[in-house]
């Protein structure tokens, strides 16, 4: 019994380090919100997030994640944080590559906690040095061949400072998309200026990680508690996504969780 049982863990573990780490899931889902009147009919928006970048194993393999997203042809593409997971030095590596997505309303980006707390101006500098602009308790217009959409971006909830004041500008029928790593913040934010959100997008968790089969989710992370992969029904207004995301923490191992791009179909309604 001991034998067998220490065979299926030396398996799980191979599989979750071998295969699945790197064995990219493209998930597609389409949703109908309300955008606002003066957003377009519809807007296709690519996620990455969770990278924590580990330069002597990942260079090809998010190589290959910038080559599927751009093929995707999104129309907006969002990095949700999280390029490093401990030192900044990997940072300019990872963003260069991350410097290669294109989409017609720009690549923007937030921040995550690890990098808060370990080199939160520098990550800045790099991002936006690569052309990917940085989005940081502010709010952005971008004008579409079809009308306007609203984005805005918060700090971090943990290690930085998000302030969801800037909610608070938005005229009574304005929707916004909303950008933020840690996805339980939202329930954080005051009901007034939560229904101004159509949909938040979120990392944070890696789904699990490390999970049991059907991705039961083994373990929570703080800021990450009450919603860890996929699609939530926060009001009737507000819907929130939280990704997967790509890299690991702690082991370079996923289990019934792999690694995801997000692309979602936003139609306004």
């Amino acid at each position: 019994m001991y034998a067998t049982t220490c065979l299926a863990g030396g398996a799980s573990y191979v599989h979750g380090t071998t295969l699945e780490r790197h064995w990219i899931e493209v998930t597609r889902c389409e949703l109908r919100l309300d955008l606002g009147p003066s957003a377009p009919p519809k807007v296709r928006v690519a996620l990455l997030t969770d990278f924590h970048y580990d330069p002597l194993l990942e260079g090809d393999f998010f190589e290959r994640i910038v080559a599927l997203t751009n093929g995707e042809r999104p129309d907006l593409t969002l990095l949700l944080g999280d390029y490093i997971t401990n030192s900044s030095g990997a940072a300019p590596e990872i963003i260069s590559i991350l410097g290669k997505l294109r989409a017609p309303l720009g690549v923007k980006g937030i921040l995550g906690n690890h990098d808060c707390s370990h080199g939160k101006r520098s990550i800045g500098i790099a991002l936006e040095r690569c052309g990917i602009e940085l989005l940081c308790n502010n709010l952005l217009r971008l004008p579409c061949p079809e009308g306007t959409l609203i984005l805005a971006g918060l700090d971090s909830a943990w290690g930085g400072f998000p302030d969801p004041r800037i909610l608070h500008s938005l005229r009574p029928e304005e929707r916004l998309l909303l950008a933020h790593h840690e996805p339980d913040h939202i329930d954080f934010i005051r009901p007034e200026w939560r229904d101004k959100i159509a949909l938040q997008v979120s990392g944070h968790t890696h789904g699990g990680q490390i999970c049991g089969p059907g991705g039961v989710v083994l373990r929570r992370v703080p800021g990450g508690q009450n919603y860890t992969r996929g699609l939530y029904q926060i009001s009737p207004q507000t819907r929130l996504y939280v990704s997967r995301g790509l890299g690991t923490v702690a082991i370079h191992a996923r289990l019934f969780c792999r690694p995801e791009i997000t692309i979602l179909d936003l139609i306004n309604q």
